[in-house]
C-alpha cells in the first residue's frame, strides 16, 4: 500500500477507526490492529471528498506573515531591534511599529515570557476600565495558556484570559473582555447573553471573524 507523504496510518489497539485532517495538512488514520491494507484503502477512498475539502480549507485560509525579526502585537507586525543600552526595559514605539530592547525576544521562551508579562499588565488595565464603564464587576483576573479558549469566567466571577490575545487587534481584546464580563451576569450563551453582549460591544461580528480567520496561527 503506497500513500502520499502527508498520509499517516497507524494500527492501534482500538475498536473504531478515526480519521483526522490536521491544520498542517496531514491526514491521520488510526485503525484497529486487525485492519488490512485493502480495508484502509477502502476507508480512504470513501472519505476522499471529505479529506480534500478539509485539505483545501487549511491550504487556503488566511495567514499572518511575519518576517524573522518581527513580533505580532495588537494585530500588527512590530520590528524587533536589539539594543544593549535598554538594559531590562522594552521600549515600544506604536507609531513606527518598533520594539527595542536588550531582551532576546527572538528566543521563543524569552518572547513568550515577555508576552505574558505585557499581556497581564495591559489586560488588567483594560478589563478594569471596561468593568467600571459597563458596570460589570468581576472578582479576580488570571492570565492563562489555553489551547481552545480565549477566555473564561467562573461562577465566582473569576476571569481568565489567554495571553495570546495580546497579539490580536485591540477591538478583539475588548470583545473577549466584554464577553467574559457579561458572563458575570449571565453564565450561558443564550438569547439574553447575546443581547447583552451586542448592546455593550459594537464589534462582535468583526472580532469573531478575525478570530475565526487568524486565531489558529497565534
Amino acid at each position: 500500500m503506497k500513500l502520499q507523504e502527508n498520509y499517516i496510518v497507524e494500527r492501534r489497539n482500538v475498536k473504531h477507526t478515526r480519521l483526522i485532517v490536521t491544520d498542517d495538512c496531514n491526514v491521520l488514520l488510526y485503525v484497529p490492529l486487525s485492519t488490512d491494507d485493502k480495508d484502509i484503502e477502502m476507508i480512504l477512498s470513501k472519505r476522499q471528498m471529505w479529506i480534500e475539502k478539509k485539505l483545501s480549507f487549511f491550504r487556503n485560509r488566511k495567514k499572518i506573515e511575519l518576517a524573522r525579526n518581527e513580533l505580532l502585537l495588537f494585530g500588527k507586525p512590530f520590528t524587533y531591534i536589539y539594543d544593549s543600552k535598554c538594559r531590562g526595559k522594552v521600549q515600544i514605539n506604536f507609531d513606527s511599529k518598533v520594539i527595542t530592547t536588550k531582551k532576546q525576544l527572538l528566543d521563543k521562551t524569552v518572547q513568550e515570557r515577555w508576552y505574558k508579562t505585557y499581556a497581564k499588565d495591559y489586560f488588567t488595565k483594560r478589563i478594569n476600565f471596561l468593568s467600571s464603564a459597563l458596570n460589570l464587576k468581576y472578582n479576580q483576573l488570571f492570565i492563562r495558556t489555553q489551547k481552545t479558549k480565549w477566555g473564561n469566567c467562573t461562577s465566582e466571577k473569576n476571569i481568565s484570559l489567554n495571553w495570546k490575545l495580546i497579539k490580536c487587534p485591540d477591538y478583539v481584546i475588548d470583545y473577549v473582555c466584554t464577553h467574559e464580563l457579561c458572563h458575570t451576569k449571565i453564565m450561558n450563551h443564550g438569547v439574553q447573553f447575546k443581547t447583552l453582549l451586542n448592546s455593550l460591544c459594537p464589534n462582535v461580528d468583526r472580532a469573531q471573524k478575525w478570530l475565526n480567520d487568524y486565531g489558529y496561527c497565534l
